[in-house]
């Protein structure tokens, strides 16, 4: 049998073989082979030797199927040799843990070089009895090296083309990037660490992530799935069927970096717990967990970039998250009879079904309208669940409860300039008529119960002013309410509630578009959702062609912003968040993130008061004993 080998040409050695070789996975191996006998990978040989581009982490790929039949012998005699030679010639980086030696890969950017370890197992796979169930830490071991060499599947979510990796159950891996340090430090100094949590709306998404934090920087940077949608968010019952396995899955991924990242040169005492969207709401959620969790030793700096857990848009009640996972359970036909009469908990007969039936089906119907509606979050059906052991009270009670926890721990808010314009629902408003009813419909949705008055109110605090002559004004300003209301308003209020307690709290309004951006079909508006990772991701600087020098000094700014940070360096020029509490409508200071980045009043502040009162997180809570 013939093996599909993966052909890297980030390195060249005129008309011969590179001697470079990664161990592939599953018996796949990556050959870089740039020319083969003095014979190019050319399509225009018979046409069975093609050259096809795909792109991992900047490094250009080739897939060379066969070479022509004339070549075949002569192919595979001196295949054989370059394994051999190239097998002698460098050896993988290898880590030893408790589990036995895990191998991963080395890389080069520039003249920076990183070691790669992917698709690490941090719990057993959550299948059969254990779906629903809270993750188990791995604890097998390995006699031989376990090959880190590709990412692990992606937990189960509804296919689409721009998560076109595989998905399963089976899904619960981390990844690791680590710089290669020279001189005395290598090896001798042990690195912060960042772990990341990818953003989702809990239903989509992966670890997958960028060497490029690592590499700049000089911290060890960890990222992981999480389950995902009903299977990592369902309730059913307190024992069975807990829902929040999404955050306890990144909680078990903390105390595997606790216990094993010394292992690849990090520091346990330094962690920076990071998140994106529902990442960021997951982070929000960790920072203030109850005592007996034991979980504030396990982190010492939050960043949290477009999304907080407040209020029933980021969380369900118990009892609203039973009545969306009864829904679901009719819909896959496993409510059993006494559970069609409602109940406080799902019975054991109707969790059993559940655990059986095909991930395929479950995330098919998980999305419903007819499920959605039953929450206050018009953007996400599965949400974390309080009135649970994990969360046992709304959130910005659950959060100013524990707000001693988060002393000592500084903290990195951020937001874009218009965050909801990613979303297409405001291509239909022309008319304030048009603005009307849309913020009716969304403000009613998460807020069942509000009267004319609060809407009236709410409504004309963004629109009283607007230029009826002018839709793009109108949509604008609708998407100015949406990020408020979702994004903006919840993360600048947690903010001002912690720095009650931590002075160290710091935040940020993204609005670099840059060139390639605005190019983008649809960009009408400033920053929107997920801006701010393209950049600090380092995509202008791996992706060169596709972006500016300007865009890649601004991705070199966040780099820099998130290394620095877990690093520990103080902020020039950035004064922290602080609220007076005599006049709670100041504006508070923030950093405006563009170039060159400047310090601003942020004269949203009363339009978030008035969210706030409005979804019930005002700020101080009113917390009962």
């Amino acid at each position: 049998m013939v093996t599909e080998k993966l052909i890297d040409s980030s390195v060249y050695l005129e008309n011969k073989v590179i001697l470079r070789i990664r161990p592939y996975p599953k018996l796949r191996a990556r050959l870089h082979i740039d020319r083969l006998l003095g014979t190019p990978c050319d399509k225009n040989i018979d046409g069975i030797c093609k050259k096809q581009m795909q792109t991992n982490h900047n490094i250009t790929l080739f897939r060379c199927n066969a070479m022509a039949k004339m070549y075949k012998p002569l192919f595979y005699f001196s295949t054989l040799i370059i394994l051999t030679l190239i097998d002698a010639c460098e050896s993988n980086p290898i880590v030893t843990t408790k589990f036995g030696q895990i191998k991963g890969f080395a890389g080069k950017h520039d003249d920076l070089e990183y070691e790669t370890f992917l698709g690490i197992p941090f719990a057993e796979p959550p299948l059969g009895h254990l779906r629903f169930q809270l993750p188990q830490p791995f604890n097998s071991t390995w006699t031989t090296p376990y090959e880190a060499m590709d990412y692990g599947n992606g937990c189960s979510q509804t296919p689409s083309t721009e998560n076109n990796f595989n998905t399963s159950e089976d899904c619960l891996y981390l990844n690791i990037w680590r710089p290669v340090l020279k001189g005395a430090s290598n090896g001798t100094e042990l690195l912060p660490v960042m772990y990341y949590l990818h953003g989702s709306g809990y239903t989509v998404g992966s670890g997958r992530f960028s060497h490029m934090l690592a590499a700049t920087q000089k911290i060890i940077f960890v990222s992981s799935n999480y389950r995902l949608g009903a299977l990592g968010f369902a309730y059913g019952s307190h024992t069975s069927m807990p829902g929040n396995l999404g955050i306890y899955d990144a909680l078990t991924v903390l105390r595997w970096i606790r216990d094993n990242i010394r292992s690849f040169g990090g520091d346990p005492n330094r962690v920076t717990l990071a998140g994106q969207s529902a990442g960021s709401q997951i982070v929000s959620i960790l920072a203030t967990l109850p005592d007996k969790f034991d979980s504030q030793s396990l982190f010492s700096r939050l960043i949290m970039m477009s999304g907080a857990s407040t209020s029933q848009l980021q969380a369900d009640s118990a009892s609203v998250a039973l009545s969306k996972t009864r829904l679901l359970a009719s819909k896959v036909n496993c409510l059993s009879q006494v559970d069609q009469f409602g109940s406080n908990e799902l019975s054991d007969e109707t969790i059993s079904c559940l655990k059986k039936v095909d991930a395929k089906d479950l995330v098919k119907v998980q999305n419903s309208y007819d499920i959605k509606v039953l929450g206050a979050s018009e953007l996400m059906v599965s949400l974390p669940v309080y009135g649970t052991e994990l969360i046992p009270d709304e959130p910005m009670i659950n959060h100013a409860r524990q707000i001693e926890s988060v002393k000592g721990k500084p903290m990195l808010f951020g937001s874009e300039q218009d965050e909801a314009s990613m979303s297409s629902s405001f291509d239909g408003i022309f008319t304030l008529n048009d603005a009307y009813k849309f913020t009716k419909e969304r403000i009613s949705f998460a807020i069942k119960n509000i009267t004319n008055d609060q809407f009236d109110a709410i409504y004309a605090l963004y629109f009283a002013d607007a230029d009826p002559s002018s839709p793009y004004d109108i949509r604008s300003r609708c998407v100015n309410l949406g990020s408020d209301m979702n994004f903006r308003c919840p993360s600048l209020i947690l903010a001002e509630l912690f720095s009650q307690k931590n002075p160290d709290i710091y935040f940020y309004l993204n609005s670099y578009v840059g060139k390639k951006l605005a190019e983008n079909a649809g960009r009408l508006y400033g920053t929107k959702h997920n801006d701010d990772i393209e950049f600090a991701s380092g995509n202008p600087i791996l992706n060169h062609e596709a972006y500016t020098d300007k865009d890649r000094k601004f991705s070199k700014l966040f780099l820099d912003l998130f290394g620095n940070f877990t690093k520990g360096l103080k902020f020039d020029d950035w004064p922290s968040i602080a609220v007076d509490m005599n006049d709670y409508e100041y504006p508070p200071i923030i950093k405006k993130l563009t170039l060159p980045p400047t310090n601003m009043l942020y004269h949203g502040q009363q339009f978030c008061m008035k969210w706030a009162e409005l979804l019930n997180y005002s700020f101080p809570p009113e917390i009962s004993d």
